[in-house]
């Protein structure tokens, strides 16, 4: 891993009561692959969590999803049943 690029880290993110979602989008950037957290609530699931804004997901449920598209990453944390694991940037 080079000096520029952050140690991965896992997040446990869990669904609350009272709060609708996680607390973040996901993006895509163009020419890297995989899905990237943006948008990140104050206060949220994912804050707790310690989710950034720039943080690629890697697994989700210890599963990975590194090459899965946008609809696939987003089933994948909607219907999460267990802790999300993310990222790493």
């Amino acid at each position: 891993m080079d000096a520029g690029t952050p140690e991965p880290r896992v997040c446990h993110l869990h669904r609350v009561p009272d709060y609708d979602g996680y607390g973040f989008k996901l993006r895509a950037e163009e020419g890297k692959p995989g899905q990237f957290i943006s948008d990140v609530d104050a206060g949220s699931p994912a804050d707790t969590a310690g989710l950034r804004d720039g943080d690629r997901i890697v697994r989700v449920n210890g599963v990975s999803v590194n090459n899965e598209d946008y609809s696939q990453v987003s089933y994948n944390r909607q219907h999460a049943r267990k802790p999300i694991w993310p990222p790493s940037k």
